[in-house]
């Protein structure tokens, strides 16, 4: 990155100062545009994941300076956190009491109350009881 000091500048006069500070914004702002093209990407020598930042402002929010000597000011920037999606309050989010199966009553055919069908294959169970039955169902309808 290009930056300048203003005392070196003091002498050759405001409108050359400025113009090198726009010479400066512009390089920065190529500069930063070509590296988040490439982002975000793991530095191979520190080991850090680079990712963009947004610190850089740009020329709109250039404005003129207040103090003495003072050219341009940029307004304060404050880092806020971030809020979070769901609050801890949010009735989505609350967790599941889990039960152990032995305290769950059983019913004939094996599977618990609560089971689903792929609880029941998970378990190794037959599924193929409920479906034959459903089958037989339909069928009888049918006639």
């Amino acid at each position: 990155f290009l930056t300048l000091c203003p005392v070196s500048f003091g002498r050759l006069g405001d409108q050359f100062y400025k113009e090198a500070i726009e010479h400066c914004r512009s390089y920065n702002s190529r500069l930063c545009a070509e590296r988040s093209v490439r982002l975000p990407f793991l530095d191979s020598q520190t080991g850090v994941a680079q990712n963009n930042c947004y610190i850089w402002m740009e020329k709109r929010h250039r404005g003129p300076g207040l103090a003495p000597g003072q050219l341009y000011t940029y307004p304060a920037r404050c880092w806020r956190k971030k809020r979070r999606l769901h609050p801890p309050e949010d009735s989505r989010l609350k967790l599941l009491e889990i039960k152990p199966e032995v305290d769950l009553p059983l019913k004939k055919d094996g599977f618990t109350s609560e089971s689903t069908t792929l609880e029941a294959l998970l378990r190794g169970e037959g599924i193929e009881k409920k479906t034959d039955t459903k089958e037989e169902d339909t069928i009888q309808e049918i006639q």
